[in-house]
């Protein structure tokens, strides 16, 4: 009898091969290039939103300060805040229509006004606004007129002038507060040209499509003794303005070719500077759509 043996083969698992081969220049290459696509297109869209709601923010404290000029009109016989150059021209024309208090300046109307305060600073002086951070556009980039609550208040070297802070907590050397917004006192005049007949408006005078207060404008290049290169203070939002008006609306106001910004050739023309009259003049009535 013939004996068979049998032979038992132990069946083992397949060995996983193991591929530690990373990335090449190549592949990295190309994902590189796909998140910086990605990048040029979001950023811009990112960067636009952002402005957008900045732009919507500066409107709606446009519209606030708007309101608090109609309460104060209200008590005042419709008569709103006077500003310079029509109220005390030969005190502080000088500084622009977007300063609102000045130390030590014995304002004709300090009692009414709270203080040596004009235009819309005498409304948060006296209680009309409660909020005067509504005064700064949250586009105006420049450091030194942003709305603060600590550190230096004013802009070194630049005459004293700079944000808006409590006079009892204000630096010594502040001499004046400036804001972001501009303020309308050239009424009277049916083109705002005749200085003779500058006022403030008046709510049973003036129509409600009158222009009333603007992002700052006059002061393009600022001042070039500032050690930044002066304030900048034109188009916050790039591509214009924002703009209230009498009624209370706010409208933004396209101005691609910069036409408010080269009105004086892209120099300053605020209260003082040479005819700055019919510069500013022109300016409202481009807000208005008369110009």
């Amino acid at each position: 009898m013939t004996m068979h043996t049998q032979t038992h083969h132990a069946i083992t698992a397949p060995t996983r091969r193991h591929d530690n081969r990373g990335f090449t220049i190549v592949e990295l290459l190309v994902v590189l290039s796909i998140i910086v696509l990605l990048l040029s297109i979001l950023l811009p869209s990112m960067r636009q939103a952002r402005e957008t709601a900045r732009r919507a923010v500066c409107a709606a404290n446009l519209h606030q300060t708007g309101m608090a000029h109609i309460a104060w009109a209200t008590d005042h016989s419709t008569r709103l805040v006077e500003g310079q150059p029509a109220f005390a021209p030969g005190n502080a024309s000088g500084q622009g229509q977007y300063a609102v208090w000045w130390r030590g300046w014995n304002s004709p109307r300090k009692n009414e006004y709270g203080g040596p305060y004009t235009k819309h600073g005498a409304l948060a002086a006296t209680g009309y606004h409660a909020s005067p951070q509504a005064f700064y556009c949250p586009s105006w980039r420049n450091p030194w007129t942003q709305f603060e609550t600590s550190g230096a208040s004013f802009i070194p070297g630049y005459s004293g002038g700079g944000f808006w802070r409590d006079p009892s907590k204000a630096d010594p050397a502040q001499t004046w507060m400036q804001t972001s917004y501009h303020y309308n006192s050239q009424f009277g005049s049916p083109d705002y040209d005749v200085e003779a007949d500058w006022r403030g408006a008046r709510l049973n005078v003036d129509p409600g499509t009158a222009a009333l207060m603007a992002d700052a404008f006059s002061d393009p290049k600022g001042a070039s003794w500032i050690a930044d290169g002066g304030r900048g203070v034109d188009q916050h939002h790039v591509t214009g303005y924002n703009v209230l008006y009498l009624d209370t609306h706010v409208a933004f106001v396209d101005d691609p070719t910069h036409y408010v910004r080269d009105l004086n050739g892209g120099n300053t023309y605020h209260a003082g500077a040479a005819n700055y009259r019919t510069y500013q003049s022109r300016a409202w009535r481009f807000f208005e759509g008369r110009d």
